[in-house]
């Protein structure tokens, strides 16, 4: 696992790896932002089949500042309005997130892809003369596309990790 990881380092360009770490962060917050946004609709639901309840629980928790507000009679619309405005904020953000994603995962195919290329233009003529042009081709095609899903699933491993290291605190 330690050489994969050192082998994905050598392959991925050095001026990628702060946006790869800025996609990270990204899905992080997005990923806590879908849970809290799932989180609440449950509260919503439950105020309206007992309104009565969630006064009594906070009440029991000291969260007392939050009484005149769920006591307000546009309570409802006011939850509704801000949660409708807390999903468009989040899926706003998680079109931004798979925007930059996408632009990342462009920049370091054309990257790898130049560096492959400059190698096999750096090669002496035997070179050349020894490789079937086909296979050349096919070996470009195939293990620079290769080499790019495999640091998108290494992106994705690491960020599946990392949200369930952040659930695991927060349970």
């Amino acid at each position: 696992m330690i050489i994969f990881f050192r082998n994905l380092i050598k392959i991925i360009p050095k001026k990628n790896f702060i946006k790869i770490f800025l996609v990270l962060i990204g899905n992080q917050i997005a990923s806590i932002l879908e849970v809290a946004g799932l989180g609440l609709i449950p509260i919503i639901g439950f105020y309206l089949i007992n309104p009565e309840k969630i006064i009594t629980i906070l009440s029991n928790n000291n969260i007392n500042f939050l009484n005149s507000f769920i006591q307000d009679k546009n309570f409802i619309i006011y939850s509704i309005i801000l949660l409708s405005i807390f999903f468009i904020f989040k899926n706003l953000l998680n079109i931004l997130i798979g925007n930059f994603t996408t632009t990342v995962k462009v920049n370091i195919y054309k990257e790898i892809s130049i560096k492959f290329f400059n190698d096999y233009i750096k090669a002496n003529y035997e070179y050349f003369l020894s490789k079937d042009p086909s296979f050349v081709f096919s070996f470009f095609n195939n293990e620079i596309k290769s080499a790019s899903e495999m640091i998108e699933l290494t992106i994705n491993l690491i960020r599946d990790i990392f949200i369930i290291i952040i659930i695991s605190v927060l349970l």
